[in-house]
């Protein structure tokens, strides 16, 4: 299930440029991890909307990107959030 905020969602997700990702491991804990993201318009997703998460070249723990914990999780669990925040400290 997609839930989008008020007004349209892609507006939204193209002019913020990082989120938080939420994945769930395969013992279920749920794991948060910053990322960097591109949205694009998809008419066959759900609400129109496809988001793409790079696997950069940034030093890692682990050697293989697709090792990572949260590819993993995705791959185990396609369900995730993401948090996007846009706030003022005004």
């Amino acid at each position: 299930m997609v839930v989008a905020p008020d007004g349209p969602p892609l507006e939204l997700l193209t002019t913020a440029r990082t989120a938080t990702l939420a994945t769930i491991s395969t013992s279920g804990v749920p794991r948060l991890v910053p990322v960097c993201f591109a949205a694009v318009a998809d008419p066959d997703a759900e609400q129109g909307i496809r988001v793409y998460s790079p696997l950069d070249e940034k030093p890692k723990r682990v050697s293989d990107p697709t090792s990572l914990a949260r590819v993993r999780d995705i791959a185990a669990d396609p369900r995730v959030s993401m948090l996007l925040e846009r706030w003022s400290e005004d």
